[in-house]
């Protein structure tokens, strides 16, 4: 019976985490290209992600989430609350991804706060 119940309980892990996979992939296959555009939108989505992947070095004010389009916002909050599980390691999810270092690097470029001119 104890096999049984340990067999179980992975099974049911097994299939959270593939569920989660599948939907962080939804996701972020709007995040990502919104990040990339430049607009007030994208500007949001990328510091965001960035902000997701290192806060310290790219600090962001989670208000600036209320400025989305409701999609977007929710799908901002679906990732965020995944991000403090083991389950989804951001930067290895969009590296994962076709050019997911050239995602970074662009991201990177776009949004990332400017060191003032010495």
């Amino acid at each position: 019976m104890n096999n049984q119940n340990n067999l179980r309980s992975l099974l049911k892990a097994h299939l959270a985490h593939a569920l989660v996979d599948r939907y962080t992939t939804r996701v972020l296959r709007t995040l990502v290209p919104a990040a990339l555009c430049h607009t007030e939108t994208g500007a949001i989505v990328g510091r965001f992600l960035l902000g997701l992947h290192d806060g310290a070095k790219h600090p962001f004010n989670l208000n600036e989430l209320r400025r989305l389009a409701p999609e977007l916002h929710e799908d901002c909050l679906q990732i965020l609350a995944l991000d403090g599980t083991d389950m989804l390691d951001l930067r290895k999810k969009i590296e994962a991804g076709t050019d997911g270092a050239v995602v970074w690097d662009l991201l990177n470029n776009m949004w990332a706060p400017q060191a003032p001119n010495a």
